[in-house]
């Protein structure tokens, strides 16, 4: 199921129950330098950021199996124990392919980010340290 189709209460619901998932993802640092090392080469092309993603599943899958199953779970509407191997595959490239889930997830890798300090911050740092 794509994430735009779900709607009301229903869609609420989701969003509440994929957040902390995506969020432990996005919080993997070493995942999350490759996605943004090759996010510069597509730059805004989301056809492009879709296959890099699909080359890093793996490795989200491996470290990441909880927040996966919870996330399938929750957009699928199933309990993990009824997930089966070509359900998990199909659900994850579905995912893949959901330019909402998808702008959901570059959304939590971008604000993973760690914010520059400002210029009067940055003083303030140092005067600290002094």
């Amino acid at each position: 199921m794509k994430l735009g189709d779900l709607k009301g209460e229903r869609a609420v619901e989701v969003i509440a129950d994929i957040i902390a998932p995506l969020s432990n993802i996005s919080d993997d640092t070493e995942l999350t330098s490759a996605f943004k090392e090759k996010r510069k080469e597509w730059g805004s092309d989301r056809e492009a950021a879709a296959k890099d993603i699909a080359v890093l599943v793996p490795k989200i899958l491996k470290t990441h199996k909880a927040d996966i199953l919870a996330i399938l779970c929750a957009v699928n509407d199933r309990k993990p124990e009824d997930l089966g191997v070509m359900d998990v595959l199909t659900q994850t490239f579905e995912l893949i392919g959901d330019q909402d889930f998808m702008s959901l997830f570059i959304y939590a890798v971008n604000s993973a980010e760690p914010n520059q300090p400002t210029q009067s911050s940055a003083e303030q740092d140092r005067l600290e340290q002094e």
